[in-house]
């Protein structure tokens, strides 16, 4: 690592640390990788180690690498890049290897984080006070399939939980892949994501709640809605 990289973690990481020195490589082998990854499921998030994500125009991290200080047991969240110190100093793997490890790490994160959605959003959709509406039944086996909704089915959800009360839900529901394509009906062909991009402003509000940062920040630049 550089010096440059040394000088920028300093501030961020000496306040968690047992070592309170002027050496800062001293102190960050005081702290250990622990094999704990939270997907955000957009780049939202800020790496405690260096910083990155607190100034990069609404930019940040996806994956936050948990690591362990030996001594007092605080965990900082880092990004996937900065986690590549910790690996290469407790492994004899190279950095190939180290950049495959953490890939796979990330891709496991992300399919638990989905599996506990996807449950949520099934127990949202069998609420009893939805049982009684006979919309929803159109896109349980949709969402069952492709492990989420198409953006027009977002928008007619959005529309019949405001009609029933229960707006305070669409939290949990979610687009499907966007860059699955339609395969029948006068959409064939599109992605989900260029359905989306096809909203109106309004219907592009009611279903701001299901959207990752990622997600509504490309939908108002393409729509000149911010720089």
């Amino acid at each position: 690592m550089t010096n440059e990289f040394y000088d920028k973690v300093d501030p961020y990481i000496k306040p968690y640390s047992f070592y309170k020195g002027e050496n800062t490589y001293e102190l960050l082998k005081e702290w250990k990788d622990i094999e704990v990854v939270d997907d955000l499921f957009s780049a939202s998030g800020i790496c405690g180690l260096c910083g990155y994500g607190k100034n990069e125009n609404g930019n940040g991290i996806r994956y936050e690498h948990h690591i362990e200080n030996k001594y007092n047991k605080n965990i900082i969240k880092v990004g996937s890049t900065c986690i590549e110190h910790f690996l290469a100093e407790t492994t004899d793997n190279d950095i190939k290897n180290i950049q495959d490890l953490i890939q796979d790490r990330e891709n496991r994160a992300g399919l638990e984080k989905k599996k506990v959605e996807i449950s949520a959003t099934l127990k949202v959709l069998k609420d009893k006070k939805l049982l009684d509406v006979e919309w929803y039944y159109r896109y349980l086996s949709y969402f069952e399939e492709y492990k989420g909704f198409s953006i027009q089915h977002l928008v007619n959800i959005a529309r019949n939980l405001k009609k029933i009360g229960l707006e305070d839900k669409m939290k949990y529901f979610y687009p499907a892949n966007l860059n699955r394509k339609i395969k029948k009906g006068k959409n064939k062909g599109k992605t989900l994501k260029g359905l989306m991009m096809e909203l109106k402003l309004y219907e592009f509000k009611l279903i701001k709640p299901c959207l990752s940062s990622s997600q509504i920040r490309e939908y108002e630049k393409y729509h000149g809605l911010r720089k």
